[in-house]
């Protein structure tokens, strides 16, 4: 698996609105149970966000008086993920759990191009 399976994963079944990076880097690490990569993670959301299958994460709220950061599906990455979840006859959390127990994404030699 890869840091782009993640983000998706973790799009698909938690919300994720934070004030920052900084703020969006730290829940991925509490979801994650390990520190995140910060070079990886951000690699990750710039190759989703190019082939549409994350809305930008930067962005302004209507009627907001700063920016946040969130990390939601495009229906791109809404299909993807779903397709995926019915080829592997798992549910979204059984994955992320897998993920999460093989050590990846969080681990410091998981490059940020692997795949």
């Amino acid at each position: 698996m890869d840091w782009e399976v993640f983000l998706l994963l973790v799009a698909f079944r938690h919300t994720v609105r934070e004030s920052g990076i900084g703020e969006a880097l730290e829940r991925f690490e509490q979801i994650a149970g390990r520190p995140v990569d910060e070079e990886a993670f951000r690699a990750a959301v710039a190759r989703l966000v190019a082939r549409d299958a994350i809305a930008d994460p930067v962005r302004i709220p209507t009627g907001a008086l700063q920016c946040c950061w969130a990390l939601e599906l495009t229906p791109v990455g809404f299909k993807e993920v779903s397709e995926q979840l019915r080829q592997r006859k798992l549910n979204a959390d059984q994955w992320l759990q897998s993920l999460v127990q093989a050590g990846k994404p969080g681990s410091s030699t998981e490059s940020a191009g692997s795949r």
